[in-house]
C-alpha cells in the first residue's frame, strides 16, 4: 500500500480515505528541517500544516473569521493572548506571548486569572447602585506582577520604542481605575486589559532583549529546543519560517499541499481549535473560555485577521468600552495592538529576522516604512500595496506587453517588500542608485510618442553607458529622477535657462554628467550635437522609433538586457557590502562571473535562455548553484539553505521540490538584503523566452 500511495497527490480527500499517505516520507529518527513536520495535517481547503518544532497543531484561521469579544473580555480564537496568530511583522511580539499556564505558582499567574465573586467587594460608600470594588488581595497580586513589569522598562533603554513608553503609561492608568469603584462588568473589563496589556509588555521586552537578538546576529537556538513557554506563529513564509525556526519559536507552517506533495511529516495529529462549546483546551491543561456574553458583542471584523485592520478594530472595540465617547471625544492611548501606523518607532524587520551584514555595518533605518508584512495567507484579500507618488510600485513587475517575465519566485519575493515606504530619503553611506535606467521609465508612459522618445534617447546613449560600465571610470548611478533628465538631454530637451528651476538645474547636472562620459569616448561625440530623431541600432538589428515605440519583440529584448545587466551590477555592489569569505576582489569576481552567462558588462541575447533568468528550472540549476556558492559567505542571518550543502541527487523524489525551495530562499534572502542595503527594490532576473 505505501508503494502505491507514493505518487498519489496529497489532497484532503486522499489523507481522509488514507490518512497514511500524510506519513509516507516519514523519518523520526533523523533530526527535522525547518520545511519538514513533526506533525502535520491536511486541512479542508487542501492546505497542508506542518510545524518542525512542535508536538501540536493549532487550526489556523482560514479562510476567514467573524472576530467579536467574548464573555471573559477576550476574542478567543483570534486572540494572540491565547492562540497563535499568523506572524504579523509589525507587532512581531505577539508570537512571544507567554503561553497561558495552569501552574498557580507561574510568575505570570496573576495575568491570566479571572477574578471570581469572592474576588469583587460591594463598594462601601455604596455611592453608586451596585458598584464593586477588586479585592484588596487580588489588586495586590497583580499590580506586583505590573511593578515588575514597569520596573523593567524603566531599568532598560526602551524610551525609543513607543510600544512600551505607551504601554507602560496604559499599564499604570489602569492600576489606577481599578482602585475605584465600578460596575462588576466594567471592573472584569478593566482586569483583563491590564492582562492585556501586562503580556504584551513582557512580549515586547523579550522580544528586544538580547535573549532573542543574539540568536538573529550571532550564535542560533537549538532548533530542538523550542521556547514552548510562547505563543507561537502561524506563517506561509519560508523565511519567516526559517527565522521562527531558529529563534526556538513555535511556528506553523501553513501551504497548499499541491506545491509541497513530497513533505515529510512524521506523524498526523488533530487539530487544537474551539469545541462546539466554544471551549478550547491548550497542551497545558489552561482552559479558554469562547462563550459569548449575553447579549452578544458586536462583530468587530470580518475577513482575514492577518490584516493589521483586524488588531486595530479589536482594540478600538475594547478601547470604546472602556471609555466611551464623552463630549470631546476619547483621547485615551491606545492600547499596544493598535498604536497607529504612524509611530516611527515602530520595529522594522531586520530587527527580528536578522540584518543583511554584522554589527558593526551601517544600514538605513527602515523603521518609518509602511507595513512590510509576511501576509501569511496571500491567497486571500491582503491589503493593497503601497503606491509610490509617481504612480508606480518598484516593487511589482510593471504591466506592459513588452516587458519581459520575470522569474517567478524572485517576482514574488521582491513583492513581498511590495508595502515598504519608498518616499524614504536613500542612505547616504552606500551609492542607491541605479547602473542602467529602470525599464519604467521607458516603456511606462501610457502616451506611445513618449514610449519613442525614451526608447529612442536610450539607444542613443546606450554604447556610451556600456562602456562605462566596463571602463576605467566610475560607472553611472543615478536616480530614477536623474535617469528621466539624463534620457530628456539626450533627446533634445535641453535645460531651461531663462528660468532656474529644480528641473532645469537636474537637467543642467546631467548636460554636464553627459559632456564627461562624452569626452571620454571620442566615438560617441555627436550625442549632444544632432537632436534630430533617427533609426537607432541594436545588436546589429535596425531599430526606428522615430514615431512609434520599436516592436513589442524588439523593446522585449531592449528592455531584457536593461534587466539583465542592472541584475549583476547589483549583484556585484550587493556581493562588496556583505561578502564575509575573505577572498581577493578577483578570486571573489571569477565566483560572480559562474552566476550568469558571459561577463557582468555584456549580455548575448542568442543565450537569453542561459542562466538564472533561463526559462526553466532544470536550465537555472548550474546558476542557482553558483549563486547558493556566493551566498554563502554573505554576512546575516540566512536561510537555512544556505547553511546545508546544494542539493545534487537529482534521483531523490523530492529533488525538484528542494531545489525550488532553494530558489525561492535565495530570492528571499537577496531581495530583503538588497533592501537593507540599498534601500530599494532590487533588479531580478527575468525571462526573455515568454
Amino acid at each position: 500500500m505505501a508503494n502505491a500511495l507514493s505518487t498519489v497527490p496529497l489532497s484532503y480527500a486522499a489523507y481522509r480515505l488514507h490518512p497514511e499517505i500524510l506519513t509516507r516520507f516519514s523519518d523520526p529518527a533523523s533530526t527535522p528541517k525547518l520545511f519538514d513536520g513533526r506533525v502535520g495535517a491536511v486541512l479542508p481547503n487542501d492546505y497542508l500544516i506542518s510545524t518542525p518544532n512542535s508536538n501540536v497543531l493549532y487550526a489556523p484561521p482560514l479562510p476567514s473569521r467573524r472576530v467579536r469579544l467574548r464573555r471573559h473580555f477576550h476574542f478567543s480564537h483570534d486572540d494572540p493572548l491565547f492562540y497563535p496568530q499568523p506572524f504579523d511583522t509589525l507587532r512581531p511580539h505577539l508570537s512571544l506571548i507567554r503561553a497561558p499556564s495552569t501552574d498557580p505558582n507561574h510568575p505570570f499567574a496573576a495575568a491570566w486569572l479571572i477574578p471570581s465573586a469572592k474576588d469583587l467587594d460591594t463598594d462601601a460608600s455604596d455611592l453608586l447602585h451596585n458598584a464593586v470594588i477588586l479585592d484588596t488581595g487580588f489588586y495586590l497580586r497583580i499590580k506586583s506582577l505590573a511593578d515588575d513589569i514597569l520596573k523593567t522598562i524603566q531599568s532598560c533603554d526602551y524610551d525609543s520604542d513607543a510600544y512600551l513608553t505607551q504601554g507602560a503609561l496604559q499599564v499604570d492608568r489602569m492600576l489606577n481605575l481599578l482602585q475605584i469603584a465600578a460596575l462588576r462588568e466594567d471592573i472584569l473589563l478593566r482586569v483583563a486589559f491590564l492582562q492585556r496589556n501586562i503580556l504584551e509588555l513582557d512580549a515586547r521586552m523579550l522580544y528586544r532583549s538580547q535573549n532573542w537578538t543574539t540568536p538573529i546576529f550571532g550564535k542560533k537556538r537549538n532548533p530542538e529546543s523550542p521556547n514552548l513557554d510562547v505563543i507561537g506563529a502561524f506563517t506561509d513564509n519560508m523565511s519567516t519560517l526559517d527565522t521562527l525556526y531558529h529563534l526556538g519559536i513555535p511556528v506553523w507552517f501553513v501551504r497548499p499541499a499541491k506545491n509541497n506533495p513530497d513533505a515529510r511529516i512524521d506523524r498526523s495529529a488533530d487539530l487544537i481549535a474551539e469545541d462546539s462549546s466554544r471551549i478550547i483546551q491548550l497542551p497545558s491543561g489552561f482552559r479558554v473560555d469562547g462563550t459569548d456574553a449575553e447579549p452578544s458583542h458586536n462583530i468587530v471584523w470580518e475577513g482575514p485577521t492577518n490584516k493589521p485592520e483586524c488588531f486595530a478594530a479589536m482594540n478600538a472595540y475594547l478601547q470604546s468600552l472602556l471609555f466611551p465617547s464623552t463630549v470631546f471625544g476619547s483621547n485615551q492611548i491606545q492600547s499596544l495592538t493598535s498604536l497607529q501606523k504612524a509611530i516611527s518607532t515602530r520595529a522594522p524587520l531586520h530587527h527580528f529576522a536578522g540584518r543583511a551584514g554584522s554589527s558593526n555595518t551601517s544600514y538605513p533605518d527602515l523603521s518609518s516604512r509602511s507595513s512590510i508584512r509576511p501576509s501569511p495567507y496571500s491567497q486571500l484579500n491582503r491589503r493593497k500595496p503601497q503606491i509610490h507618488k509617481q504612480g508606480l510600485n518598484t516593487f511589482l513587475h510593471l504591466k506592459s506587453p513588452a516587458m519581459p517575465p520575470a522569474i517567478s519566485t524572485w517576482s514574488r519575493a521582491l513583492e513581498y517588500h511590495s508595502t515598504y515606504n519608498q518616499s524614504l530619503r536613500r542612505p547616504e553611506t552606500v551609492e542607491s542608485g541605479y547602473f542602467l535606467p529602470p525599464p519604467r521609465l521607458i516603456d511606462g508612459p501610457s502616451n506611445p510618442s513618449t514610449r519613442a522618445f525614451y526608447y529612442r534617447s536610450w539607444l542613443k546613449i546606450r554604447p556610451l553607458i556600456l562602456q562605462s560600465l566596463n571602463g576605467s571610470t566610475k560607472p553611472v548611478n543615478l536616480s530614477a529622477k536623474q535617469w528621466r533628465s539624463l534620457l530628456d538631454v539626450v533627446g533634445g530637451h535641453s535645460p531651461n535657462t531663462s528660468m532656474i528651476t529644480k528641473n532645469s538645474i537636474l537637467r543642467n547636472e546631467m548636460r554636464i554628467l553627459l559632456e564627461t562620459l562624452i569626452a571620454g569616448s571620442s566615438s560617441h561625440s555627436s550625442i549632444l550635437d544632432d537632436f534630430t530623431p533617427r533609426i537607432e541600432e541594436f545588436f546589429g538589428q535596425s531599430v526606428d522609433c522615430r514615431n512609434e515605440p520599436p516592436p513589442q519583440e524588439i523593446a522585449t529584448q531592449i528592455l531584457w538586457e536593461i534587466l539583465e545587466l542592472s541584475f549583476r551590477q547589483e549583484l556585484v555592489a550587493l556581493d562588496r557590502q556583505l561578502d564575509n569569505s575573505g577572498l581577493s576582489l578577483a578570486e571573489r569576481d571569477a565566483l560572480l562571473n559562474t552566476c550568469w552567462v558571459g561577463s557582468r558588462y555584456k549580455v548575448d541575447i542568442a543565450k537569453g535562455d542561459e542562466g538564472l533568468g533561463a526559462s526553466t528550472i532544470q536550465k537555472r540549476i548550474p546558476y542557482i548553484h553558483a549563486l547558493h556558492g556566493l551566498m554563502s559567505s554573505w554576512k546575516g542571518d540566512k536561510p537555512e539553505e544556505l547553511h546545508c550543502a546544494f542539493p545534487n541527487n537529482r534521483e531523490a523524489h523530492n529533488f525538484d521540490s528542494t531545489l525550488q525551495q532553494v530558489e525561492q530562499s535565495l530570492a528571499y534572502f537577496y531581495t530583503t538584503s538588497f533592501l537593507l542595503v540599498f534601500a530599494r527594490a532590487a533588479s531580478i532576473p527575468h525571462c526573455i523566452v515568454r
